[in-house]
């Protein structure tokens, strides 16, 4: 036969990447010029065809490109050791591989079009050198990896187009490749999962990714090894689920990702000796939750994100033993709950965010971390409730702090460290509450705390030999059943009464309505004792008269007129007590009553 008519007669298929020319002779049938496994024909004859495809098989023969398989692509318990290319091929009604071991140079599905049907591999070893799907389009029914292996240099899922009518997933995969890839990949079906997944690749990048999906989950996803990251994605999601995962690797990053997520659940999550990151994303649902997860030794960041969870944003319970590290966010949302959370590592970070929700709870707290910091977060919240807070061996730093609404509760909280700032704050609440706080061995300040018009209660405060600085506005602070037996009050304001301008405390119109004298007493003569012990004489004998003003009102027999009426006329007469301006004034006064007494003399 001449050349030009075995030519002739030979299938006229080229592959458009890299130029490839089938060199098979035409199927007697075909209407395209194109041979039996080319041909578009959706006629081909089954059995002929499956003939064809086997013999391909049995001569390792795996280069399939461009294949048309008008039938489900079915091998089982096999092993491919040679090179095994499905590029641009078509399969109509889907695939099925099952303990079949890919282990030649590479393997290709790269351009492949699955036009119905169902793609499966379960129980796969993908070994490799390089695994790709690069441009595949995959529209049916499933898309199932079950139990499967990747231990090649590279596994790539880069720029596919994933649609599925039930479900995609990859469970219980295990990804040991040297690099593993989802660049620009779009995942649309009501079910994606990575359940019980294992990503040890030295480098796992989900990138410019786009799912679609009622339920994605990586729910017991594990990462033993290397670095993960998750970059640019968008996940819009009735649920999206990473609970119970655990990483072990160097770190997994969340970078510039969106979840338009119902719920965000990312519970119970462990991490070792990792950097689980979140920088620059974004969350817009009903509730997104860290909740119950442990930190060790390794370190969990939130950074310049926004958190918008209309029910609930959630990290109550964590446990770090590492650096937990959470600012320059913007929470939205009705709970923003930190309650129960223990930090004993090096740090804990809560710091430049800003808050808005009807309550953030921080309440029954463990912090220990070398270093815990607040500053220069803004809260704007019906309740602010840090109550049963416990701060221990740690330098806890609220300073420049801006909460705004009805209730901010420190009560029965302890901050026993070495330092608890509060400087520079603001408070504007209608209640601030330190009641039963204890203050440890350390130093808490309040130097130019603003409470605004907050009504301020150290109710039954105590110490433990922490020396506490007032340095503001205390006029509505008040210091009822309060065993602080070392503080300052140095440049502190106190509220002014009476032409005189007496000072006077908060708790002093409470505490005479229920005649106790014995307490207000208690009050002025410890405010008396601080100014005292820091040498500020004239403030030590203004508390320190109000303290024998106040004995003298408990001897004041019970008559009409209460004992309120009559401190407040001697207050607005002479003032408290005896002191040099008073002593003069009283003396003026004899003086003048003495120079009228010979006119009375002399009238009789």
């Amino acid at each position: 036969m001449s050349k030009n008519a075995r030519t002739h007669h030979t299938c006229t298929y080229v592959c458009a990447d890299d130029g490839y020319s089938c060199s098979r002779t035409i199927w007697s049938a075909a209407k395209d010029g194109l041979c039996l496994g080319h041909s578009h024909s959706s006629e081909k004859p089954k059995a002929e065809f499956i003939q064809f495809i086997s013999a391909r098989f049995r001569e390792r023969d795996f280069d399939f490109d461009g294949f048309v398989f008008p039938y489900r692509l079915s091998l089982k318990k096999t092993t491919l050791p040679k090179a095994a290319s499905f590029a641009g091929c078509v399969f109509r009604q889907g695939l099925r591989f099952e303990n079949v071991h890919f282990g030649g140079g590479y393997l290709r599905f790269d351009g492949c079009v699955v036009e119905g049907g169902d793609v499966v591999f379960d129980r796969c070893v993908f070994s490799a050198s390089r695994v790709s799907f690069l441009n595949s389009i995959i529209h049916a029914g499933s898309i199932e990896f079950r139990n499967c292996l990747f231990k090649g240099d590279r596994a790539d899922f880069s720029h596919i187009d994933w649609n599925a009518s039930r479900r995609i997933v990859f469970v219980g995969c295990h990804f040991q490749s040297s690099s593993t890839v989802f660049t620009q990949s779009s995942i649309k079906a009501p079910v994606a999962s990575f359940f019980a997944s294992s990503f040890s690749s030295e480098q796992t990048c989900f990138e410019r990714m786009h799912v679609q999906a009622k339920r994605f989950s990586l729910k017991k996803s594990r990462q033993p090894a290397g670095e993960w990251e998750i970059a640019e994605c968008r996940f819009e999601c009735g649920l999206f689920d990473a609970s119970e995962s655990e990483w072990r690797g160097d770190r997994v990053q969340f970078k510039k990702t969106v979840w338009n997520s119902e719920r965000f659940l990312m519970e119970r999550f462990t991490a070792h000796t990792a950097e689980v990151a979140f920088d620059r994303c974004q969350w817009d649902g009903e509730w997104a939750s860290f909740a119950h997860s442990s930190i060790h030794k390794g370190s969990f960041l939130i950074h310049d994100s926004r958190l918008n969870a209309r029910q609930r944003v959630d990290f109550s319970k964590i446990k770090a033993d590492g650096r937990f590290l959470i600012h320059d966010n913007r929470f939205e949302s009705r709970h923003v709950s930190l309650e129960g959370l223990e930090s004993i590592g090096e740090e804990y970070v809560f710091q430049q965010n800003d808050v808005f929700a009807t309550t953030f709870s921080h309440n029954e707290a463990l912090i220990e971390a070398k270093r815990a910091t607040l500053n220069r977060t803004r809260i704007e919240a019906e309740i602010i409730d840090f109550s049963r807070s416990r701060f221990e061996n740690t330098q806890a730093s609220f300073q420049a702090m801006r909460c705004y609404g009805e209730t901010l509760n420190f009560q029965n909280a302890l901050f026993a460290g070495r330092r608890a700032s509060f400087n520079l704050s603001k408070f504007n609440m209608r209640r601030v509450q330190f009641d039963r706080a204890t203050f440890g061995s350390g130093v808490a300040t309040f130097w130019r705390t603003d409470f605004g018009m907050a009504a301020v209660t150290f109710h039954g405060a105590s110490d433990r030999g922490a020396i506490v600085h007032f340095g503001g506005d205390l006029a509505r602070v008040r210091f009822e059943r309060a065993e602080l037996r070392r503080c300052n009050f140095h440049d502190s304001q106190w509220e002014e009464t009476g032409w005189m301008k007496v000072k006077r405390i908060a708790d002093e119109p409470a505490l005479l309505r229920r005649n106790d004298h014995n307490e207000l007493r208690r009050i002025y003569q410890w405010i008396a004792q601080q100014y005292a012990r820091s040498g500020d004489k004239i403030r030590r004998n203004d508390f320190l008269y109000a303290a024998r003003e106040t004995e003298r009102l408990q001897k004041i027999a019970q008559h009409e007129i209460s004992s309120a009426m009559w401190l407040g006329f001697q207050r607005w007469t002479t003032g408290y007590g005896l002191g040099f301006a008073r002593v003069g004034l009283l003396k003026g006064a004899v003086a003048v009553f003495a120079a009228f007494i010979p006119l009375f003399t002399r009238i009789r």
